[in-house]
Formats: C-alpha cells, sequence, structure tokens
C-alpha cells in the first residue's frame, strides 16, 4: 500500500494483484483466477507455492472465461516469467468474449499473454 499526501488530503492507493504477486514471489510461482463477467472481471483462486498460501473464492455464476495469471522463477540465475492461460471457458462466443474484453481491459499487463 502507499500513501499520498496531494493538497493535504491523505490519498491510499493499492498495488494491482499482479504486482501484489510480482513482490511476493521468490523462487515458486503464484497463480492468480481472473473472472470475465458481464459486469467486468473479478478476482478469484490465489495459489502460490513457495509461502504455501491458497485462497479460494467461489467462481462468480455469470462468469464466462476465468484466465490463470502465472508468475514463477524457478531459479535466482533465471528472470521471472510470466504465463497467462485459460482455465475454464463457458458458452459464450468468441465474438461475445471479444467484446467483454474490449470493454473490460484485462487486470494484467496485456504483453502477459
Amino acid at each position: 500500500m502507499q500513501r499520498d499526501l496531494q493538497n493535504g488530503v491523505d490519498q491510499r492507493t493499492e498495488p494491482s494483484p499482479v504486482q501484489m504477486a510480482r513482490d511476493y514471489i521468490e523462487y515458486d510461482y503464484i497463480d492468480l483466477d481472473f473472472h470475465l463477467t458481464p459486469n467486468g472481471w473479478v478476482m478469484g483462486d490465489i495459489r502460490c507455492m513457495s509461502r504455501h498460501l491458497n485462497m479460494t473464492k467461489r467462481a462468480p455464476a455469470d462468469r464466462v472465461l476465468t484466465l490463470t495469471h502465472r508468475t514463477y522463477q524457478i531459479s535466482p540465475d533465471l528472470p521471472r516469467r510470466l504465463l497467462v492461460t485459460i482455465a475454464w471457458r463457458g458458452e459464450a462466443t468468441d465474438a461475445q468474449i471479444a467484446e467483454l474484453r474490449a470493454n473490460y481491459p484485462a487486470p494484467f499487463d496485456p504483453a502477459d499473454e
């Protein structure tokens, strides 16, 4: 969390889930699930190998797509890697998913895909 003082007003900003994952990881992996719904992206499960962290959240009933964003590093001598995979896909057509993704940009860097 960062605290910014502008014009005497205390404003708090939170890092994105992906940035927190990048800061949290050591030499294994952290998976973040993101569910695309008609109302935008919803954060899902978090799984972290190095910290033995598993936070499970029920997937939204109206989801059309679930993507897993993985940040991993298998050795201190190698760079971190980023990978995005489709974890679940519903009945929505490619066109419907493309329209939702155009309206609601992914909560991670598109270059990660």
